[in-house]
């Protein structure tokens, strides 16, 4: 009987109550021994992930939103056990890079069911590894500043709401990006260390050719002085027309890159605030192997 290890955020942006009752339920009927951890924001993701890897489970789930399902990945780095996803956060936009359904009934029958597996890139920030993208700028203000309760509330739009505040009285910061030991010296508002370039949605990206197993990283610098600016950005992004915006510019990262401020912001890496810059990111190739739909769509 197959064995599998699930990680479940009961306070995700989109979990309900039931949630649990509805992944071993699940399992069960399809032939699967299931062991669920509820987080209670306390521990240790990656660790719990590994130690399940090294007990022998077959299967590793994270259950929840970008920073649970990113957590539960890092758990993984080194093992050869496989990385399913059950998305139930605000956001989701790693299942959805991934073409895993968002509906939770449908990615379970995806990981019982016929799939295939791809291995991802990570990113390694100290003794961590983040999936998505580690920012610094305006996009950690507006997560920094989202409260828990307004997510839940209103989903993607709080934070949009809240980025359109932080704007209003936003002057573009003083990086200095360091890109495989060369140094530069910028005006921006943000700097993205870009495993995906999906700014909340797959649709949406600050570059045209960063994806999640590629094996580089980006770096998406965005210079914009005011709100004006920033709908310029989000035009060309909408009309994918990046790479013709003055505005944005992607650098390719074939090792390492680090941003240094002087003064420090706060430091967003796949949903979740992890400190202030200084920030250091390393590219981990193939760190990570993933539970996908056979057809899915590669953007």
């Amino acid at each position: 009987m197959p064995r599998a290890f699930v990680v479940l955020n009961p306070v995700a942006g989109s979990s309900d109550e039931d949630a649990r009752g509805d992944i071993e339920g699940h399992l069960a009927a399809h032939g699967w021994e299931c062991e669920v951890y509820e987080t209670n924001g306390d521990e240790d993701v990656s660790a719990l992930a590994h130690e399940a890897a090294s007990r022998g489970f077959d299967l590793c789930v994270g259950a929840g939103g970008d920073g649970t399902v990113s957590a539960v990945a890092g758990g993984l780095v080194g093992t050869d056990v496989p990385l399913g996803i059950l998305p139930a956060g605000t956001g989701n936009v790693l299942a959805r890079e991934l073409s895993i359904p968002t509906d939770i009934e449908d990615a379970l029958a995806l990981l019982t069911g016929d799939h295939a597996t791809t291995a991802l890139d990570m990113i390694r920030v100290g003794n961590k590894h983040y999936v998505l993208n580690v920012s610094v700028g305006i996009g950690s203000l507006s997560m920094r500043d989202t409260s828990h309760e307004s997510k839940q509330r209103f989903g993607m739009l709080a934070y949009a709401v809240n980025t359109v505040r932080i704007l209003l009285g936003y002057q573009p910061r003083r990086f200095t990006v360091t890109v495989d030991g060369r140094e530069r010296e910028i005006r921006a508002s943000e700097v993205m260390v870009a495993n995906s370039a999906a700014v909340g949605n797959p649709d949406v990206r600050l570059g045209s050719d960063v994806h999640l197993d590629d094996g580089r990283l980006d770096v998406c610098i965005v210079r914009a002085r005011n709100l004006l600016d920033y709908l310029r950005v989000v035009w060309a992004v909408l009309l994918r027309r990046q790479n013709e915006s003055r505005n944005v510019h992607c650098i390719p990262v074939n090792e390492t890159v680090r941003i240094d401020t002087r003064r420090a912001l706060p430091v967003n890496a796949d949903g979740e605030i992890i400190g202030d810059t200084p920030v250091e990111a390393t590219l981990k190739r193939s760190a990570v192997s993933v539970v996908v739909p056979r057809d899915r769509e590669r953007y």
